[in-house]
C-alpha cells in the first residue's frame, strides 16, 4: 500500500510517538494502516468561526473543527460550496485561517484520525514480538528482557489515556467497548 497524499504529517507524528523514526520496527505503511483503523470520514462538517476583533469590529478569518488530527488533504468549502484555500492550515489542531473572510458556514470534507490509539496498537504489536523473550542470569550478571515488554505495554496504556476520542467518549459517558 502506498502512502496516501496528506498522511505524511500524521505518520511522522506516530513515528515519534513509538520512537521509531528509522522505521526499524514499523514501516510507514504499517503506521498508515494503524492510523486507518481509527479513521473517521467527515463530510461537510461545519467549522466554528473564531472572532478576531479589530478597529472595524469582529472579523471571522479563523475556523476550528471540534476534533483534530486531520489528513492535510482535507478540503474546505464556503456556504455556496465553493472550494476555499486557507492562508494557513494546522491539520493537527483542526484550524484553518483565511486571508479574507469567507462566506459562512465554512465546512470541511476529509478524514480525521486518532494517532494515540494507533501508536498504542503499534507498541502492543512490538511488545507481542518480545513476549517470548525471557529473563536470565549467568554468574553475577542478570538480564531482564521482560523489562522492554512491560515498558512497551505501559507506554501503550499511557497513549490510550491520551486519546482525544476516548477522552471525549468518557466525558460524554459513552461506552468505548
Amino acid at each position: 500500500m502506498a502512502e496516501r497524499a496528506g498522511m505524511s504529517g500524521l505518520i511522522d507524528f506516530v513515528e515519534r510517538l513509538v520512537n521509531d523514526p528509522a522505521n526499524a520496527a514499523h514501516s510507514r505503511d504499517d503506521i498508515q494502516a494503524a492510523l486507518d483503523v481509527y479513521r473517521i470520514e467527515a463530510r461537510y462538517v461545519e467549522l466554528a468561526p473564531l472572532a478576531t476583533y479589530g478597529v472595524g469590529g469582529a472579523s471571522y478569518l479563523t475556523f476550528q473543527a471540534t476534533v483534530g488530527y486531520w489528513e492535510s488533504s482535507a478540503a474546505l468549502y464556503s456556504a455556496s460550496y465553493a472550494t476555499l484555500t486557507p492562508a494557513t492550515s494546522d491539520p493537527t489542531a483542526g484550524r484553518w485561517t483565511f486571508a479574507t473572510e469567507p462566506d459562512q458556514p465554512v465546512t470541511v470534507v476529509g478524514w480525521t484520525y486518532d494517532p494515540y490509539q494507533a501508536a498504542a496498537d503499534l507498541l502492543e504489536v512490538r511488545a507481542a514480538q518480545l513476549a517470548e523473550q525471557y529473563d536470565f542470569s549467568t554468574g553475577p550478571d542478570s538480564f531482564a528482557r521482560s523489562q522492554r515488554y512491560k515498558q512497551l505495554l505501559a507506554q501503550a496504556e499511557r497513549y490510550r489515556a491520551m486519546s482525544p476520542r476516548l477522552k471525549a467518549a468518557a466525558e460524554a459517558g459513552v461506552s468505548t467497548w
